[in-house]
């Protein structure tokens, strides 16, 4: 058993009833941030250091050739053939094949959406979720692409997550701020269909992304029901405090489209909730001037 921290890297032989602390030839004061491996070999994490790996149960440790070498180390997941590391730098996601020897860039994009992935977890195999500063996001094709998957959530990627643990069928997910949340797996593993929608429940009970998004002043909210009965669409800002209610009595199954007039609104991310029943649906939206 290992145990990664600031101060650094413990072992135990006894199934944690005591505790020594492992040798890492790392030169500063650097953190040890994140632990992952196989069988028969450790990697390691550091910060602003790159990524150890340990062949001989954690005893011996040597510096990998990361494709940026210094970054800072975030979250190593590790199993099925593979691994995947996530770094500071530009949001950087790092894939290797060959227990970590080498390693290869596998996506630069999410820094547009993305700033920070706390935490990776591997899911039946070839599936891979990710805990970001903007949300949950989950790969179906071992980390080569990712999708950010918010649908069921309150705020999308300001409920500042703190923690995801996957079981058989479900993911739970922790917040800072709104307390815990759960979720069938297939939904999140499960390619998507068509368009884009935040979905939960019935399959006709859907919250689609505002028109235009960015906005300056007349909004269009798609949306669906499955059944018909009372309905609320409401606004909140970027502190959750509601600003704005946007639809507020019953309704028909069918599509409707809400109009919001965004032009008083001060410049920002908004969230804009659904209430329909037992759903709650909830998508982004910004202001701009």
């Amino acid at each position: 058993m290992f145990i990664a921290c600031d101060s650094g890297l413990a072992r135990s032989s006894d199934n944690g009833a005591a505790w020594t602390l492992a040798h890492v030839p790392i030169q500063g004061p650097q953190g040890y941030n994140c632990l992952a491996g196989g069988s028969s070999y450790l990697l390691l994490g550091v910060q602003g250091d790159g990524i150890y790996r340990s062949l001989d149960s954690g005893i011996t440790w040597s510096l990998l050739n990361v494709h940026r070498g210094g970054d800072y180390i975030y979250s190593i997941c590790d199993g099925f053939g593979f691994s995947i590391a996530s770094g500071a730098t530009n949001v950087i996601l790092y894939r290797s094949s060959d227990q970590g020897g080498t390693w290869s860039v596998i996506d630069s994009s999410l820094h547009h959406r993305v700033s920070i992935i706390t935490q990776l977890d591997f899911v039946a195999k070839r599936y891979v979720l990710a805990v970001s500063d903007a949300g949950i996001l989950h790969s179906m094709d071992k980390g080569v692409s990712w999708t950010l998957d918010n649908n069921g959530l309150p705020a999308d990627g300001s409920i500042a997550i703190s923690d995801m643990w996957t079981t058989s069928n479900e993911v739970l997910i922790s917040s800072q701020i709104s307390g815990c949340f759960r979720r069938p797996l297939s939904e999140l593993i499960t390619p998507p269909s068509g368009v884009e929608d935040a979905t939960a429940g019935a399959a006709a009970t859907r919250l689609g992304q505002s028109i235009p998004n960015p906005t300056s002043g007349d909004v269009l909210i798609p949306y669906s029901l499955a059944q018909g009965g009372h309905v609320s669409i409401a606004l909140y800002n970027s502190l959750l405090q509601q600003v704005a209610t946007v639809v507020d009595g019953e309704q028909p199954a069918g599509s409707h489209t809400a109009r919001l007039d965004a032009s008083a609104l001060p410049p920002g991310a908004y969230y804009y909730r659904l209430h329909a029943g037992t759903i709650n649906l909830t998508r982004q939206m910004v202001v701009v001037r």
